[in-house]
């Protein structure tokens, strides 16, 4: 028999049955790909890779100009302004990719990175709880404040000794490679 009242019911109704069914099963899919790193970013392994060249250029040529008008921190303005508005514009792309999760790299990754993890991130790798930047930012953020640091050993010592430039290339340059080698994992898969 036809009822015009289970018709009526069934057709207001119809959308409400099919609809949950197929927003249950997009939540559920989208859950599936909880992203805990950012993305690799050929970008940020390109001007890490071109701020490790100038620094290292940098602090080469400062070393020969110790004791020189020129080695002063006063006549290099340029070049710490310069990097840091690299570091920065990479700084503000890893934010804008990262997810918001936190430090967190897999026991492969750590593994594989072993000594090139710097210290700041062996404790807070496992950690989502606390910072929010991802490792790739706080790597980046550290490179900036050593930027700093930089500029202001230059300003206490009027300049750069071979002794001075030696040490904050060997710090400059764990941070580096530690930035490149997260970036490397990301390429290949295997961050997180």
């Amino acid at each position: 028999m036809f009822n015009p009242l289970i018709v009526y019911w069934g057709a207001k109704h119809w959308g409400r049955a099919f609809l949950l069914p197929l927003a249950l099963w997009a939540l559920l899919s989208g859950c599936a790909n909880v992203q805990l790193v950012s993305a690799y970013d050929a970008q940020i392994d390109t001007g890490v890779s071109r701020y490790a060249q100038d620094l290292e250029t940098y602090i080469a040529k400062m070393a020969g100009l110790f004791g020189q008008p020129e080695g002063a921190y006063a006549h290099n303005r340029d070049f710490y302004a310069e990097q840091a508005g690299r570091l920065g514009a990479l700084i503000l792309r890893a934010e804008a990719t990262d997810p918001g999760k936190g430090c967190v790299l897999s026991d492969k990754a750590a593994e594989l990175l072993g000594d090139r993890l710097p210290a700041e991130l062996k404790s807070v790798a496992k950690d989502v709880s606390g910072n929010g930047d991802g490792c790739t930012v706080r790597m980046l953020k550290n490179l900036k404040i050593q930027l700093g640091q930089l500029a202001e050993l230059q300003k206490t010592m009027q300049g750069l000794n071979s002794a001075a430039a030696v040490s904050v290339l060997n710090i400059s340059s764990q941070a580096i490679r530690a930035v490149l080698a997260v970036e490397a994992l990301k390429k290949k898969g295997i961050e997180g």
